[in-house]
């Protein structure tokens, strides 16, 4: 199922018939796996992913993103990669959202683990930081702050 949906993504124009197919397919592998199955969390990401990519559906990735992210901080820890893309996925979510402030604080905190698990220099950490950077800036330039 998640493989057509895929296929039916790639298409273009067929993401509703993806979107049926990842909803049906979370929903079996919730009742089958779990909620906290790998698989259940990926289908759930996949989710995220895909009514995002229809616009006009933020309030439901952000829902989707803030279970997979607590669960994977409760079942991989918060320095695990999984988390990590978790937290940054979910921070641009709440960005796009025009919650800066929980945008801005959880990629604080992304990059901040990101440099401790894979170092200063790695692109996870320095994306993230220039994120945290970017956004702030947008935030202070808003509020008619000087730097």
């Amino acid at each position: 199922m998640n493989n057509l949906a895929v296929t039916y993504k790639k298409q273009g124009g067929r993401l509703k018939e993806a979107q049926e197919l990842r909803e049906k397919f979370l929903e079996v592998s919730r009742h089958t796996l779990g909620e906290e199955h790998p698989d259940t969390l990926r289908s759930m990401s996949n989710l995220a992913v895909t009514y995002g990519e229809q616009g006009g559906k933020l309030k439901e990735v952000q829902e989707l993103e803030e279970k997979v992210l607590e669960v994977r901080r409760s079942t991989l820890g918060e320095e695990h990669p999984d988390t990590l893309r978790c937290m940054s996925s979910l921070a641009v979510t709440l960005h796009d959202l025009e919650r800066p402030e929980g945008a801005i604080s959880l990629m604080e905190e992304a990059a901040c683990l990101s440099a401790r698990v894979y170092g200063g220099h790695h692109s996870y950490t320095k994306t993230a930081e220039v994120l945290v950077k970017r956004w702030k800036d947008v935030q202070r330039e808003f509020n008619g702050e000087a730097e």
